[in-house]
């Protein structure tokens, strides 16, 4: 299907019965959303069944590769700062 709204999700279309323009959520767009969450989902399942440790050391891993203030990072693990930790790889892994 062709994307009608570039983008968006909306698109204009005309209503003859009424006698005006409305906004019209775009199929294709909807569709392709779908299929992400579902494959957001599955993803989701598969990781579950992998162990805490092993999840654990993979955001350790990114944590370290992605963080580059060291020192910001070490005072956190020192402080055990998960809050901080936690948001850091959230705001970072979108």
């Amino acid at each position: 299907m062709k994307c009608e709204c570039d983008g968006s999700g909306w698109f204009l279309q005309a209503n003859h019965y009424h006698e005006i323009m409305e906004w019209v959520e775009c199929m294709p767009c909807l569709v392709e959303q779908k299929e992400k969450q579902d494959l957001m989902a599955n993803i989701a399942q598969l990781i579950s069944q992998s162990s805490h440790q092993k999840l654990a050391k993979l955001l350790a891993d990114f944590c370290f590769a992605n963080f580059d203030d060291k020192d910001r990072l070490e005072k956190m693990v020192e402080s055990k700062d998960f809050i901080s930790l936690m948001s850091f790889i959230e705001v970072n892994l979108k």
